[in-house]
Protein backbone atom coordinates (compact mmCIF):
# COMPACT_ATOMS: atom_id res chain seq x y z
CA UNK A 1 0.00 0.00 0.00
CA UNK A 2 1.85 3.29 -1.21
CA UNK A 3 1.02 6.83 -0.87
CA UNK A 4 0.37 9.13 2.28
CA UNK A 5 1.19 7.54 5.32
CA UNK A 6 1.32 10.29 8.33
CA UNK A 7 2.68 13.75 9.45
CA UNK A 8 6.32 14.55 10.02
CA UNK A 9 6.06 15.18 13.92
CA UNK A 10 8.44 18.55 13.77
CA UNK A 11 7.56 19.77 16.82
CA UNK A 12 8.92 16.39 18.40
CA UNK A 13 12.06 16.72 16.47
CA UNK A 14 12.69 20.01 16.98
CA UNK A 15 12.23 19.15 21.13
CA UNK A 16 14.54 16.18 20.97
CA UNK A 17 16.96 17.10 18.04
CA UNK A 18 17.18 21.26 18.42
CA UNK A 19 16.47 21.29 14.47
CA UNK A 20 13.63 23.22 13.14
CA UNK A 21 11.68 21.39 10.17
CA UNK A 22 8.56 22.38 8.90
CA UNK A 23 5.55 19.87 9.08
CA UNK A 24 5.69 17.91 6.31
CA UNK A 25 3.93 14.84 4.70
CA UNK A 26 5.49 11.33 4.96
CA UNK A 27 4.84 9.20 1.96
CA UNK A 28 6.19 5.51 0.61
CA UNK A 29 6.75 4.42 -2.66
CA UNK A 30 6.33 1.63 -4.65
CA UNK A 31 10.03 1.18 -4.73
CA UNK A 32 10.62 1.72 -0.67
CA UNK A 33 7.68 -0.96 -0.50
CA UNK A 34 9.39 -3.13 -2.71
CA UNK A 35 12.87 -2.51 -0.92
CA UNK A 36 11.41 -3.38 2.88
CA UNK A 37 9.86 -6.60 1.30
CA UNK A 38 13.44 -7.86 -0.45
CA UNK A 39 15.62 -7.23 2.63
CA UNK A 40 13.22 -7.76 5.79
CA UNK A 41 10.48 -10.34 4.25
CA UNK A 42 10.23 -12.42 7.47
CA UNK A 43 9.34 -8.78 8.89
CA UNK A 44 7.21 -7.04 6.33
CA UNK A 45 4.06 -7.01 7.27
CA UNK A 46 4.98 -6.57 10.81
CA UNK A 47 7.01 -3.74 9.97
CA UNK A 48 3.90 -1.97 7.24
CA UNK A 49 1.99 -2.57 10.29
CA UNK A 50 3.83 -0.09 12.36
CA UNK A 51 5.36 2.22 9.90
CA UNK A 52 3.12 5.45 10.38
CA UNK A 53 2.77 4.85 14.65
CA UNK A 54 6.95 4.44 14.69
CA UNK A 55 6.75 8.27 12.62
CA UNK A 56 3.80 9.68 14.78
CA UNK A 57 4.57 8.53 17.94
CA UNK A 58 8.41 7.41 18.40
CA UNK A 59 10.39 6.08 21.44
CA UNK A 60 13.44 7.42 19.64
CA UNK A 61 14.60 10.10 16.83
CA UNK A 62 17.88 10.65 15.08
CA UNK A 63 19.54 12.93 12.54
CA UNK A 64 23.52 12.89 11.53
CA UNK A 65 25.28 16.44 10.19
CA UNK A 66 26.58 13.92 7.97
CA UNK A 67 23.45 13.49 6.54
CA UNK A 68 21.17 16.40 7.13
CA UNK A 69 18.24 15.05 5.15
CA UNK A 70 17.83 12.04 6.95
CA UNK A 71 15.56 11.35 9.84
CA UNK A 72 15.40 8.17 11.64
CA UNK A 73 12.61 7.23 14.39
CA UNK A 74 12.28 4.34 16.60
CA UNK A 75 9.67 3.02 18.61
CA UNK A 76 8.99 -0.26 20.69
CA UNK A 77 6.67 -3.06 19.94
CA UNK A 78 5.28 -5.45 21.69
CA UNK A 79 6.62 -8.93 20.30
CA UNK A 80 6.61 -12.26 21.29
CA UNK A 81 10.36 -13.03 20.50
CA UNK A 82 12.34 -10.41 23.16
CA UNK A 83 15.34 -10.32 20.75
CA UNK A 84 13.44 -7.65 18.75
CA UNK A 85 11.79 -4.87 20.30
CA UNK A 86 11.75 -1.94 17.79
CA UNK A 87 11.15 -1.06 14.53
CA UNK A 88 13.39 1.75 12.66
CA UNK A 89 11.78 4.00 9.93
CA UNK A 90 14.51 6.04 7.84
CA UNK A 91 13.27 8.95 6.07
CA UNK A 92 14.32 11.28 3.70
CA UNK A 93 14.07 14.71 2.42
CA UNK A 94 12.02 14.43 -1.47
CA UNK A 95 12.13 17.77 -3.91
CA UNK A 96 8.85 18.29 -2.95
CA UNK A 97 9.59 19.38 0.70
CA UNK A 98 7.83 16.13 1.85
CA UNK A 99 9.59 13.16 3.50
CA UNK A 100 9.56 9.80 1.81
CA UNK A 101 10.22 6.28 3.79
CA UNK A 102 13.90 5.13 2.57
CA UNK A 103 13.95 1.93 4.73
CA UNK A 104 12.46 0.28 7.81
CA UNK A 105 13.03 -2.57 9.64
CA UNK A 106 12.99 -4.51 13.18
CA UNK A 107 16.18 -3.87 15.21
CA UNK A 108 16.81 -5.49 18.71
CA UNK A 109 17.49 -3.33 22.08
CA UNK A 110 21.02 -4.08 21.59
CA UNK A 111 21.27 -2.38 18.24
CA UNK A 112 19.09 0.11 19.93
CA UNK A 113 21.45 0.87 22.96
CA UNK A 114 24.37 1.48 20.41
CA UNK A 115 23.01 3.67 18.02
CA UNK A 116 21.77 5.81 21.48
CA UNK A 117 25.72 5.62 22.55
CA UNK A 118 26.98 6.88 19.16
CA UNK A 119 23.93 9.62 19.17
CA UNK A 120 22.53 8.06 16.29
CA UNK A 121 19.08 8.15 18.55
CA UNK A 122 17.97 9.61 21.21
CA UNK A 123 15.22 9.17 23.53
CA UNK A 124 12.20 11.15 23.04
CA UNK A 125 10.59 12.22 26.40
CA UNK A 126 7.66 10.77 27.35
CA UNK A 127 4.37 12.71 28.27
CA UNK A 128 1.86 12.15 30.79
Amino acid sequence: MTGLITKLPADLVEAVLGIKLQTADVWISQSAEGHIYEKHMADFTIIRANLSLAISEPDYVGWTAKNQHNITFARALNMADPSVQFVAVSLSLNKFGNYNVATSFLITRENLNGRVRTGKLRSVPKTK
